[in-house]
């Protein structure tokens, strides 16, 4: 009786320990076999087991196969929609030449061997600094007003262009612009690098990559659409222009396009002469839509419709390129 008693003893001290080196090695982030993965931001999943000997997260070690087992989510509220700014975490892209200041958006239990959308916002001129914290305030807001909305499955990427610079570098007052006679900015050129960086460092669908944006930063969509066609699935510049001279290069392209007609402060032909060209060329995938009493604000009301993220979210690079 009293071996008995002590096995029992034993066991009961052995699996305490254990749970106490579990529990110390998840609060320090260090390797114990059992990986416990947070949730972007919420709750905890229990997830595979880890070979850890060869000092990496690759659940392939070197020593022994890892178990096969899916994870298990350790239930957590459901508080949809979301707080952006709770939501989105803050990081640099630092090179030897630049940094690019950005926000993150994971989906809720991020899984590292999925496949997800990424999508690209670019904000406007009122959004621009160093401070790594305004850009989420126009747009990115309106897109998570709706919990059934495809932007809380996807992976978003918010970069903030510093305050003397511009998405493209054109006056904004004035329309239409030519690609040809206006170099790419710096600005853009660090985004695409940043879009290079996102696409290796997580679960990013090639397929399904897409790029949205408000005034300035609608420029910026048409423009970068316009020299990295092949990059984007569609693309959905906001209050924006373009140049009608890409025709050849967009034709393909999906792409939808939306403008107030009482923006007083990007004049309509930004997005007007857009659309004359693209329609009378017969783009098979354009669409555009004009809100007769709206402003400049109108993203707003752009991204508050679950159907016009729905529409870019459907889209896929592949059935372009089967053209």
């Amino acid at each position: 009786m009293r071996r008995l008693l002590s096995i029992v003893i034993c066991s009961f001290i052995i699996l305490s320990a254990v749970s106490v080196a579990a529990s110390a090695a998840v609060m320090n982030d260090e390797p114990f076999g059992l990986r416990f993965a947070k949730s972007n931001p919420y709750g905890w999943i229990f997830s595979q087991r880890y070979n850890t000997d060869n000092g990496t997260d690759d659940p392939q070690g070197t020593d022994e196969p890892a178990i096969d087992r899916p994870a298990m989510e350790i239930e957590h509220p459901e508080n949809r929609p979301y707080d952006v700014n709770e939501v989105f975490e803050k990081h640099e892209y630092v090179t030897e030449d630049f940094t690019v200041k950005y926000r993150l958006y994971l989906p809720d239990n991020y899984d590292p061997y999925g496949l997800y959308p990424l999508m690209l916002f670019l904000h406007g001129a009122g959004e621009r600094g160093d401070g790594n914290d305004v850009q989420l305030n126009e747009g990115v807001v309106d897109m998570f007003k709706d919990p059934e909305s495809p932007v809380y499955d996807s992976i978003i990427i918010a970069p903030q262009c510093p305050a003397n610079e511009q998405w493209v570098n054109v006056p904004f007052e004035k329309g239409p612009y030519s690609v040809s006679e206006t170099p790419e900015s710096e600005a853009l050129k660090r985004v695409v690098a940043l879009i290079g960086d996102i696409t290796e460092r997580y679960a990013v669908d090639s397929d399904r990559i897409y790029v949205t944006g408000i005034s300035m930063g609608g420029y910026g969509t048409w423009d970068i659409l316009s020299r990295h066609t092949d990059l984007f699935a569609a693309g959905m510049p906001v209050c924006g222009g373009g140049d009608p001279e890409c025709l050849d290069v967009l034709f393909y392209v999906p792409i939808y396009a939306f403008h107030g007609q009482k923006d007083g402060v990007v004049p309509m032909t930004g997005t007007g002469k857009m659309v004359s060209a693209l329609k009378r060329a017969g783009a098979p995938n354009f669409e555009y839509k004009y809100y007769p009493d709206g402003q400049h604000d109108i993203w707003h009301n752009v991204y508050s419709e679950t159907e016009n993220m729905k529409w870019m979210f459907d889209q896929r690079l592949s059935a372009r390129a089967e053209k």
